[in-house]
């Protein structure tokens, strides 16, 4: 291989190939699939010059779960229950075959209660009424107990999309504008997912 390409080069090949076998195989790219592929380089001389998960990761593909850390883990599971939107108990968490699944956490020491807590998230104590949410806002994770169908965002999110929206219509002097935004408002069901919008803040 390295009579043929640079490693510059070979590292380019590399990424193309991953990320061409993750749309033909919805994400999923194993060693076992990278071999079958007859793809060039090897997966020997990948995994011996760049690391196969590294490689990986750089063409933004998340490994198998077998291969991920204790601390990726809890960061796919936080990720997989930020994009579920609201914190599911242990049992609905599996059914929903949401990753990692238990078995992967298992095999890194980590019970459901000890991952969630890694997370940032806590686990139900008891059967309740009304799952709490995760923050729609893009970089906030927040778990809150929604008070109301449509709550969307936490109470801190909620004051800093109220708090940059005054301070947009304050500084507007337009009157068609102000118009717009007004009847954006009075024809939506949710306010803060129409200010949210409105200050470019829908970034989930």
């Amino acid at each position: 291989m390295s009579n043929v390409y640079t490693e510059a080069e070979a590292k380019k090949l590399v990424l193309r190939n991953l990320r061409a076998l993750s749309t033909e195989n919805k994400g999923n790219v194993t060693p076992e699939i990278y071999k079958k592929s007859g793809l060039k380089p090897s997966y020997s001389y990948i995994k011996d010059h760049f690391g196969w998960t590294n490689m990986l990761r750089e063409a933004n593909i998340m490994p198998h779960p077998s291969m991920l850390t204790a601390e990726e883990l809890v960061q796919q599971l936080k990720e997989s229950i930020k994009e579920l939107g609201y914190v599911p108990t242990s049992t609905e968490y599996d059914k929903l075959k949401l990753k990692p699944d238990s078995e992967a956490l298992s095999k890194r020491e980590l019970t459901w209660t000890e991952a969630m807590m890694q997370a940032g998230y806590k686990t139900y104590g008891k059967a309740v009424k009304v799952k709490d949410n995760v923050c729609y806002n893009g970089g906030c994770y927040a778990q809150f107990t929604p008070e109301y169908e449509q709550h969307w965002y936490c109470d801190e999110c909620q004051k800093d999309i109220r708090g940059k929206f005054i301070s947009k219509l304050n500084g507007t002097k337009d009157v068609t504008v102000l118009r717009k935004i007004a009847l954006q408002l009075a024809t939506s069901n949710n306010s803060f997912r129409t200010i949210s919008f409105i200050m470019g803040l829908d970034k989930k």
